[in-house]
């Protein structure tokens, strides 16, 4: 197995040739435990709902008030946002989060700050709604919007039926070949713009269809913004064992960037 370790993607620590190992079961004392462990689990719930609370009468009492004056309003909006999810994230247990920079090539590293500027682009894994308060230091969350699927032609057999042999109970069962009908991967309509309640509302969610106009393109939103723009290419949550298959959220952006930095995040 060591001469598959080099297939290890450093990021996720996803290995994409050996099976991912089982979950244990819990040991004895982990049973034992049990009741304590679901005492803290509602103490926590009270505290994040406290938390939660409090962030609302900040964000949408207090700074509302303060809309007459921009700068204010936008500066004591931010501080409140992260130090919110700071305290949220600390209720949960992650005191302290490693970062790590890791690459793929031999030699030295050379590190790069990791300072997103206004208009810069975060792609990142999405695996629960903690990686949203994490990145909760006030960037701009988007989620693609798609079209409607666009059913792809149905290949029927002429054959009133077809069986193919094999172990079943009954004298066969159909063949793929006349039940195939596929559908085309939706296209990318444009982007919106999500709150921080909405990107942790959306967790383990798949992506809205196009109900609205209220949408536009990658490259507007991030000329527009004034903060870094993240976005989840996976576009729904995963469960930290795998990566989901990406949607082309860059279709027709010219390699290599010469207007923005893209920072390239993996959550593990």
């Amino acid at each position: 197995m060591e001469k598959f370790s080099a297939f290890r993607d450093p990021g996720t620590g996803i290995q994409p040739f050996l099976l991912p190992v089982a979950l244990s079961d819990g040991s004895l004392l982990a049973t034992l435990l049990l009741p304590v462990r679901g005492a803290v689990l509602i103490l926590r719930t009270f505290i994040i709902v406290a938390i939660f609370l409090l962030y609302c009468g900040l964000r949408y009492g207090l700074c509302t008030l303060l809309v007459p004056i921009p700068l204010l309003h936008h500066s004591l909006s931010r501080l409140a946002t992260r130090l919110m999810a700071r305290l949220a994230l600390y209720t949960l247990g992650f005191v302290q989060i490693q970062e790590e920079i890791v690459t793929k090539k031999r030699g030295k590293l050379h590190e790069l700050p990791w300072r997103p500027r206004a208009g810069d682009i975060i792609v990142s894994n999405w695996s629960s709604w903690v990686d949203v308060l994490w990145l909760a230091f006030d960037p701009i969350f988007v989620m693609p919007v798609f079209e409607e699927p666009k059913p792809s032609a149905v290949n029927v057999d002429p054959s009133p039926t077809s069986y193919r042999l094999g172990r079943s109970k009954g004298p066969g069962v159909p063949s793929p070949s006349s039940l195939q009908a596929t559908t085309s991967r939706s296209a990318v309509k444009g982007f919106r713009q999500m709150s921080l309640f909405s990107m942790i509302r959306a967790t383990g969610h798949t992506p809205d269809r196009l109900t609205s106009n209220s949408i536009s393109q990658l490259k507007k939103l991030r000329q527009s913004a004034e903060r870094p723009v993240v976005v989840f290419p996976e576009c729904t949550t995963s469960n930290g064992r795998g990566l989901l298959r990406f949607v082309d959220v860059f279709e027709g952006a010219r390699v290599p960037t010469k207007e923005l930095q893209v920072f390239i995040m993996c959550i593990r």
